[in-house]
């Protein structure tokens, strides 16, 4: 049984509240931080290691756990607190996904245009036949 895998929410809460009194108010280097954790004598979770650390976890990735695990405690909050929650929950959602799209399609379809640019291969002749394979690109990175 791994805690990380079977409930990794309580995990990364735990994570956290280990290394909490060791955790500065002010904003510290990623490096600064690790050291001031270490030198406490406690270990520093996954998601504030070195982001080339095999074992190292996305730290946007620990706080959406975070967020979704959230979700099933607010039944006790008020009727606003659920409203505010859902309100702010779903913008993070909205802009997770657009920022998704521009990055992968747009970024895409961006590429082959800009690659043909580069390598010459877009002129006046090729230009429509470049922006309509940059489409077909785009889609299928859709």
């Amino acid at each position: 049984w791994y805690p990380q895998l079977n409930e990794p929410a309580d995990f990364i809460r735990d994570q956290f509240y280990r290394v909490a009194p060791a955790i500065p108010t002010e904003v510290v280097r990623p490096t600064l931080l690790r050291k001031m954790i270490r030198s406490r004598g406690l270990p520093v979770p996954n998601y504030f290691l070195d982001p080339e650390d095999p074992k190292q976890f996305p730290p946007h990735i620990a706080l959406l756990i975070i967020l979704q695990d959230c979700h099933g405690d607010s039944r006790n909050s008020t009727k606003l607190g659920n409203v505010l929650y859902e309100a702010a929950f779903s913008l993070f959602a909205l802009v997770a996904l657009l920022l998704r799209i521009v990055l992968e399609v747009i970024g895409g379809a961006g590429a082959i245009w800009g690659g043909a640019e580069v390598f010459t291969l877009r002129n006046e002749d090729t230009a429509e036949l470049w922006r309509w394979i940059s489409v077909a690109v785009g889609s299928l990175c859709f």
